[in-house]
């Protein structure tokens, strides 16, 4: 039988990559370029804490990557759906969320200035 590496865990050097990286996110949260940018510190706190378990997990490192990518992919829009008021159904936030990126992309891409803060948010939080 083949015996498996044995996993070592820095924890001083995860603290800091969580200090850091919470230290940032908070100060642009700070800035209040705009509203919401408190999400940022919740995304990367969740970030941060799914990241460190994959890098710990025994996962291979594809399979660590598309539980990443799911992840990603469900965290993400919730925490921009969390923008959109509370009185508007889930599927009409998730809605409006794909059309406020949509707009806000093809603004971009014709040169206009961008009125709506939820695609800067989005590109904050990714």
């Amino acid at each position: 039988m083949q015996k498996r590496a044995q996993r070592w865990w820095d924890l001083p050097a995860a603290f800091f990559l969580l200090s850091c990286l919470m230290a940032a996110s908070i100060r642009l949260g700070d800035t209040k370029w705009t509203q919401g940018l408190g999400i940022v510190a919740t995304t990367t706190l969740l970030a941060t804490i799914l990241g460190l378990a994959l890098g710990y997990s025994r996962f291979k490192g594809w399979i660590a990557a598309l539980i990443g990518l799911g992840y990603t992919i469900t965290i993400v829009p919730w925490q921009l759906t969390l923008q959109i008021q509370a009185e508007v159904a889930w599927l009409e936030r998730v809605s409006s969320l794909g059309g406020r990126l949509w707009n806000g992309v093809q603004n971009f891409l014709h040169n206009e200035p961008l009125t709506d803060p939820l695609p800067f948010l989005a590109n904050m939080v990714i």
